[in-house]
């Protein structure tokens, strides 16, 4: 049974660096249009950026309404463009405990690596929780401790969504940040 730490600061401090409602950095004047993903944007899904599991893991289905409550929680960050997510739990085999990897899929572009990371460190002075950069996938990410203790991390995965990582240790999310797989 997978448990997740308490997000909600943690929600705060790395929503403010997702696309939504707010316009891309240097994008003043960007029309919708141009916000909009390109026609066909496929929806990423948390299989797609674990691909086969590492030698000695399993992929678990998680518990589900946990899961979509997290999810959620980024989804409000991206405002009106959410459209729904992905998740799936990234487990060693025999042990009891993994690293959630969540996708939240969104209909304008989510930003990129930098956008995200400014956020998340302006985010940081009004909630005196510091993280560091971590890389996901292969893109630039951010992780940040939890208020439980427990660690949360996100990434974009691809021009229409990014990919959030939570686990009840620090260790778990820097594993699972380190087999994902760029979304294709």
């Amino acid at each position: 049974m997978w448990r997740a730490p308490a997000i909600l600061l943690t929600t705060a401090l790395l929503a403010t660096g997702c696309g939504g409602d707010d316009e891309p950095s240097g994008s003043k004047g960007t029309s919708e249009a141009s916000r909009a993903c390109p026609e066909g944007t496929q929806l990423v899904r948390a299989k797609d950026l674990i691909g086969e599991p590492p030698k000695g893991y399993r992929i678990a289905k998680g518990d589900q309404p946990l899961l979509k409550t997290i999810a959620d929680q980024f989804g409000a960050g991206l405002g009106t463009s959410a459209r729904g997510h992905d998740a799936r739990v990234l487990v060693k085999r025999d042990a009891v405990n993994g690293a959630a990897v969540i996708v939240v899929n969104a209909s304008e572009r989510t930003g990129d690596s930098e956008n995200l990371i400014a956020g998340a460190k302006a985010a940081e002075k009004n909630t005196g929780v510091d993280g560091e950069l971590l890389e996901i996938a292969g893109k630039d990410g951010y992780i940040v401790q939890a208020v439980d203790g427990g660690y949360i991390a996100m990434a974009p995965a691809g021009a229409c969504s990014i990919v959030v990582l939570v686990a009840d240790t620090e260790k778990l999310v820097r594993a699972a940040a380190g087999y994902l797989k760029p979304a294709a």
